[in-house]
Formats: structure tokens, C-alpha cells, sequence
């Protein structure tokens, strides 16, 4: 008989795109996966593309204010927790594993109710507060290097964050044979602080030999096409997603991001070079992770503020008039990518399968 696993990831991407990588390698060791979320399209649109169908359980807010938060949750937590039981009792796992995130606390409770083994793994240095509430009755964590927030006592093994295995082939960093390729990633929604520091020197860094791919977002995209159109800035190209995120990274030379977990991640198992500009509301999580990559000397941190733009074209010119200084970048790029092409999905599948 098949090993059976449940899969427990919704609300972002970044929880659920290290889940997949990690169901994907069960179901390649041979187990029957289940793959629990919250039911939102996002997540259905995700799972569907990987292969999997997509169970929901209903999502409990463990956050609000005052009595109306405390209400929404007690009246939630009948059916998720009917629903959870019945998931749990129909499939059967014998293993359960979240990827943080409140939608993982009550099916993973309920797992551990019902008698099953149940892992979780944490993306963030910072560990977040479901899976530190979560740690105190798991099996084991997987948690990347450094990570801060658990109990001494608990059994946590180190990897790098799960990622598909097109973004661990990509080769390694090469000096640009005419123009640098420079990809601004902004996420689904897009990063506007982002985009506008860009913005503000797209006409001085029109001079140089560089291509921008500028992924604004959807709600953002026409405003930043009908910018670049109106200025003739042909050296922008802007779009509103990027499908295939592995070979955008394999094509740039530099890269510009938010420091959430995964994109550090695949950044990092990519071998780019980075300008991190970490989100200012992620209680300094962001910044916890990327210090690892500005510590191999593959990345710099530059903080969202009034002085973004400045310091952003200020860095930007350094790097295009001195290529020596992008090319040291570029070789500490990829030796930091060698740390972080581990096939931790794989690692983590058998650990829960043995």
C-alpha cells in the first residue's frame, strides 16, 4: 500500500510554491498526495498546473480586532474544524505536512489529534507565529539556516527552501556580451515603491547599455506602459507577470527584489546577483533574509525611504560604469548558488516518508 502524505499550503505563493515542490518529490518516491488550501483561485490556479487537485478546508482568521475578529474565528471554526476531520478521516495519511501560514493550524492540529506525525517548514529566518505556535507538539521542522523564533528543544533540521528543479539548472552567471539584463521583480501585485525609484532614473540610465524587464503587476502595468510609451523609454519593457520565472532569471544579469523567503530562495539557487529592497511592513522579516546573500558579497540591501530612488540610481550607475564590480558580484552569485541547488524537496520528502 502507498504511503499517504497531506500537503497543507494556501494564502500566498510563497507558502505554497516550496508545498508543491515538496508534494511533487512525494509523489515521485512513490506516495499518494493530498494537497489541502484554503480553496482561493490563486491556489487552485497552482495546484491544477502542478498536477494536483486541490482540497479546501475553510480558513479560520486567528487575527482581528476586538469582538468582531474574535467572532469571525469562533463562527469559522466549527466547519473548518468538521471539514478537517473529514479530510483527515477519508485520506488518511500517515504523515502530514504545513508550510506556515494560519490556513495550516487547524488541519494540522487536527492531525495531531487524530494520532498522525506532522511536520512543518518554515520559509522565513524570522519564523512566523502559526508555525511557532504549531512547534510546540510537531515531529520535526525544516527550517532554512539561522532560523530564530523556535524553543531550543524542538527538532529542527536545516535546508535550504524547497524550489522546482528548473530554477536549480539554470547556469551560472556570465559577463554581458553587450547589454545587462536587469530584472525588477515585483510579485503579482507588483512593488509601486519599486517600480517609481526606476522610474524616477529610466532617463538618466537610458545612456547605458541595459535592458529593463520591469514586472509591475497587474493593477500597475497600464500606468507603466503609458509612462515608458510617453518618455519613448524603449530601454523598460514593462509586463504585468512573468509565467516562466526561470528563464527570466537565467536571462538577467542583476536582479531587483523584495527579500520575501522564496524569492531570496530562487535568487539565490539561480546565481544572480541582487538589489534587495525588503518590504517595510514584514516586521523586518524581509531583511533577516537577506543576509546571507549580502553576506557572500552576492547582494545589497538598499531600504525603502524617501532616499530609495537616489541611492537605487546611485548603485545602478556604480555597477554599469564599473563592470568589474558587477563581475564580482556575478562570481559571488554563484558560489552562493551552490549552497542553495541542494534538492531539499527531495531531502524533506524521504525524511517524511521513511
Amino acid at each position: 500500500m502507498k504511503s499517504r502524505v497531506m500537503v497543507v499550503a494556501g494564502g500566498t505563493g510563497g507558502h505554497i510554491n516550496p508545498a508543491l515542490a515538496v508534494a511533487k518529490a512525494c509523489r515521485n518516491l512513490g506516495a499518494e498526495v493530498m494537497f489541502v488550501g484554503t480553496g482561493k483561485e490563486m491556489e487552485k490556479k497552482l495546484v491544477t498546473a502542478a498536477g494536483f487537485v486541490l482540497t479546501a478546508v475553510p480558513f479560520v482568521p486567528l487575527t482581528g480586532k476586538g469582538i468582531a475578529g474574535i467572532l469571525r474565528a469562533l463562527l469559522a471554526l466549527p466547519t473548518a474544524l468538521y471539514k478537517a476531520f473529514s479530510v483527515i478521516a477519508t485520506f488518511k495519511p500517515q504523515a502530514v505536512i504545513g508550510f506556515g501560514g494560519y490556513p495550516t493550524v487547524i488541519p494540522l492540529l487536527v492531525a495531531k489529534l487524530t494520532g498522525r506525525l506532522y511536520y512543518i517548514q518554515e520559509q522565513n529566518v524570522q519564523s512566523g507565529a502559526a508555525n511557532r505556535f504549531l512547534s510546540k507538539w510537531v515531529t520535526k521542522i525544516f527550517a532554512v539556516s539561522g532560523v530564530k523564533g523556535f524553543a531550543a528543544t524542538v527538532d529542527v533540521q536545516t535546508t535550504p527552501n524547497p524550489v522546482r528543479e528548473e530554477y536549480r539548472k539554470i547556469t551560472a552567471w556570465n559577463t554581458p556580451a553587450d547589454k545587462v539584463n536587469l530584472l525588477l521583480l515585483g510579485g503579482s501585485q507588483g512593488a509601486k515603491a519599486v517600480t517609481n525609484a526606476i522610474l524616477s532614473n529610466a532617463e538618466n540610465l537610458k545612456k547605458y547599455p541595459l535592458h529593463i524587464l520591469l514586472q509591475a503587476g497587474s493593477a500597475d502595468f497600464e500606468r507603466v506602459k503609458a509612462e515608458c510609451e510617453s518618455h519613448a523609454w524603449t530601454h523598460i519593457e514593462p509586463v504585468a507577470f512573468i509565467n516562466d520565472m526561470p528563464a527570466r532569471l537565467s536571462w538577467a544579469h542583476l536582479v531587483i527584489s523584495r527579500a520575501g523567503a522564496m524569492a531570496c530562495t530562487e535568487i539565490a539557487a539561480a546565481g544572480r546577483p541582487v538589489i534587495f529592497v525588503p518590504l517595510i511592513i514584514a516586521g523586518g522579516h524581509q531583511r533577516y533574509n537577506a543576509e546571507l546573500a549580502v553576506k557572500s558579497g552576492c547582494a545589497v540591501i538598499i531600504d525603502q525611504n524617501q532616499a530609495l530612488a537616489v541611492e537605487l540610481g546611485i548603485f545602478l550607475e556604480k555597477l554599469l560604469t564599473d563592470p568589474a564590480a558587477l563581475s564580482k558580484m556575478g562570481q559571488a552569485a554563484t558560489e552562493f548558488a551552490k549552497e542553495n541547488k541542494i534538492d531539499s524537496a527531495r531531502l524533506i520528502a524521504e525524511t517524511i516518508l521513511r
